[in-house]
């Protein structure tokens, strides 16, 4: 049901703070709002529109870009995003002295092992293929 502000104007709810809004004083912008469980739109008040930057990137769309954009290769940067969509998506490791995979939400912890004592190095890691 609409509701009215003494303007005249229609009132909105901001889906993220819940704060009551007069359209003409605050106008609302309709945006993705990310959350972990699924993916909700709705009216969003100015103040918030500036916590949700962007839509939330999904596990397809974040391997997708580093696919196009980097040719597989992963950047810590993109592991730790990686790490909070995909956990266990596989990735390939190259070291100074081998390759193997191993799950994304592991990948840190065995560059840590591999680099610790110096002698081995992390030449890169990457998606795997297919």
């Amino acid at each position: 049901m609409p509701s009215f502000c003494i303007c005249g104007s229609d009132k909105y709810i901001s889906q993220i703070c819940g704060g009551d809004f007069c359209s003409a004083e605050q106008p609302s912008k309709w945006l993705l709002i990310p959350t972990r469980q699924k993916k909700n739109s709705g009216n969003v008040c100015p103040s918030c529109q500036k916590t949700v930057e962007k839509p939330a990137t999904t596990p397809t769309s974040i391997i997708k870009r580093i696919k196009q954009e980097q040719h597989g290769f992963i950047s810590e940067k993109d592991l730790v995003v990686l790490v909070a969509e995909k956990r266990l998506h596989p990735c390939l490791v190259r070291c100074g002295s081998g390759r193997f995979t191993a799950p994304a939400q592991d990948i840190q912890h065995f560059i840590d092992i591999i680099t610790k004592d110096g002698r081995d190095y992390v030449r890169d890691v990457s998606l795997c293929a297919g």
